[in-house]
């Protein structure tokens, strides 16, 4: 697969940590095990994971930091966008960037673009949505998409968008968009978001958070 060419000023890349990884306490490895019914993985496995996922963020990340910028007009390139592999009983995290290997590399690479949205959404403001003041994300969002939606399904409905958008314009990673949202299908509020993508479209969804962003800024001055 052909990497997307990379400009000036973006980078992300996936690192391993032997700092953070050997720092996690034997209760971690215990509590990871029982929860994903895995194998808990050595140092050298991370590092391949990390080496393959990094290759991919070189390229894709980037080019999706681009796109984020194109499509809701706001900033992403600015910032130097690092996760660590790592296995993490929470789960992948967008903050402070923790991907957790329970998927082959190939399905992670759809990780690596989901906590990137996530990244690059915080970064703009996205998750003030919590503040009670008026005019904010969370009014504009629920506004959209719906007044009952818990936090965890309004804060994927953009993500999930983005990530259709995008691989509408890079259709060999469609197969890997689908596998994950396969996987969501599990995760009531995940599964809702999704289909909220598919009811309203993706492009409109992000012409939505584009148009909220915006209101958000004039807002304010």
């Amino acid at each position: 697969m052909p990497l997307r060419r990379t400009q000036p000023g973006a980078l992300v890349s996936v690192r391993f940590s032997s700092v953070l990884f050997t720092s996690l306490p034997r209760e971690h490895e215990d509590a990871w095990t029982k929860k994903y019914g895995l194998r808990y993985p050595n140092d050298s496995e991370l590092r391949r994971v990390a080496t393959s996922l990094d290759t991919f963020a070189a390229g894709d990340g980037v080019a999706f930091v681009r796109f984020f910028e194109r499509c809701l007009g706001v900033h992403g390139s600015e910032a130097t966008h690092i996760f660590y592999v790592c296995p993490w009983v929470g789960g992948s995290i967008s903050e402070p960037g923790i991907l957790n290997p329970t998927r082959s590399p190939l399905l992670m690479q759809m990780t690596v673009l989901h906590e990137l949205a996530h990244r690059l959404l915080t970064l703009n403001n996205a998750y003030e949505i919590g503040r009670s003041r008026s005019g904010s994300l969370s009014d504009a969002w629920r506004f959209r998409w719906g007044t009952e939606l818990s936090f965890v399904t309004l804060t994927h409905v953009p993500v999930f968008a983005l990530l259709d958008e995008y691989v509408a314009l890079h259709p060999e990673l469609r197969a890997v968009l689908d596998a994950d949202r396969d996987r969501h299908a599990a995760h009531p509020a995940y599964a809702r978001a999704w289909e909220i993508v598919e009811q309203r479209g993706s492009a409109e969804v992000c012409l939505d958070a584009r148009e909220c962003f915006l209101g958000l800024h004039i807002g304010r001055g």
